[in-house]
C-alpha cells in the first residue's frame, strides 16, 4: 500500500469556498470597509454572540481599538511587557497615557509578578 506524503488536494476541497471568497475580495479590491467585509463583520459577530465586530488591516489598528474601547482617563498607567513588539508600546503612548514597561519572567516569558509588584 501506498500512502501519500502530502496531499495538498484533500485541504484545497475542503478550504475551496474560503479561497472563493478570497478571490471575489482580492479581484473587487475592497479590503477596507465594503460588502465583503461588512458581510464578513456580522457573521463574525453573530458567531461570537456579540453586537460588534470590527475588522482591522493590523494587529497595531486592533490594539489601538482596543485601547480606545476602555475610556481610560488620560495619564493612566499601561503596564506592557519590557520584551515586546514595538507597537504594544507604541499605542500607549500616541493615546498620551503612561507607558509602563515590566520585565519578563524567563521561565515563561510572561510578565515578571516580581517586577510587576514593584510598581504598584
Amino acid at each position: 500500500m501506498r500512502i501519500a506524503f502530502n496531499n495538498l488536494f484533500k485541504n484545497f476541497n475542503k478550504n475551496k469556498l474560503i479561497l472563493n471568497k478570497f478571490d471575489r475580495l482580492i479581484k473587487n479590491n475592497q479590503f477596507i470597509g465594503g460588502e465583503i467585509v461588512e458581510d464578513f463583520e456580522n457573521k463574525f459577530s453573530k458567531y461570537i454572540n456579540s453586537s460588534y465586530c470590527v475588522s482591522t488591516g493590523n494587529g497595531t489598528d486592533a490594539l489601538e481599538i482596543a485601547l480606545e474601547s476602555l475610556h481610560l482617563k488620560k495619564n493612566s498607567e499601561i503596564i506592557v511587557p519590557a520584551n515586546t513588539w514595538i507597537s504594544t508600546a507604541e499605542i500607549v503612548v500616541r493615546q498620551n497615557y503612561k507607558l509602563v514597561l515590566c520585565d519578563i519572567d524567563y521561565d515563561d516569558f510572561g510578565l515578571s509578578l516580581k517586577d510587576l509588584k514593584k510598581k504598584n
